[in-house]
């Protein structure tokens, strides 16, 4: 027999061999992992119950055109007038609020908008005659917060906020821009 004959039918025994022992000793380290896994997942089942978790999305949506604009507020005497405007078009005109709150609702969707300012132009203001807004809300999204008045300064931190909580005391423009 040719000695390279002999080689190659060594090499083949041994990878046999090989092939064997590896191919038993996977298939056993598969059985003992998946009975370790069964014993896992019995663990598990019978010791852990699974909770249920919640996940809360709030996105701000900017809607192209506005459709509805509320406006709640009061007059302290009764005599005070207010002008509402969008974009430079007067929408309504009060010249006398009353003197407990009333709720405006005004459709906007006919129009050419998208709303670019609301302005609330408090006309006649003199001693107690003051104006104070409950609400406003563009499309269900409060702006009250949002009104800048004309006649209050920017370094005026304390008028600032008292137009922040809708208290419109100052004769002039309220103005609300996107």
């Amino acid at each position: 027999m040719n000695i390279w004959v002999g080689i190659v039918i060594v090499i083949v025994i041994i990878a046999i061999i090989l092939g064997i022992y590896f191919g038993v000793k996977g298939s056993a380290d598969n059985s003992k992992n998946d009975s370790q896994k069964d014993a896992t997942a019995a663990a598990l089942s019978t010791n852990t119950t699974p909770t249920p978790v919640e996940t809360v999305v709030k996105a701000e949506v900017a809607k192209p055109t506005a459709s509805k604009f509320v406006f709640e507020y009061k007059g302290i005497t009764g005599e005070e007038q207010i002008e509402i405007s969008v974009n430079g078009k007067v929408i309504f005109t009060d010249n006398a609020a009353p003197k407990t709150y009333v709720t405006k609702t005004f459709d906007l969707s006919s129009d050419s908008y998208p709303v670019k300012t609301i302005v609330v132009n408090f006309k006649n203001d003199s001693g107690t005659r003051d104006v104070y807004v409950n609400k406003a809300l563009l499309d269900d999204v409060d702006i009250k917060s949002r009104f800048v008045a004309s006649n209050v300064a920017a370094t005026d931190k304390a008028r600032m906020e008292s137009v922040a909580q809708g208290k419109f005391l100052w004769p002039g423009t309220y103005t609300y821009t996107t």
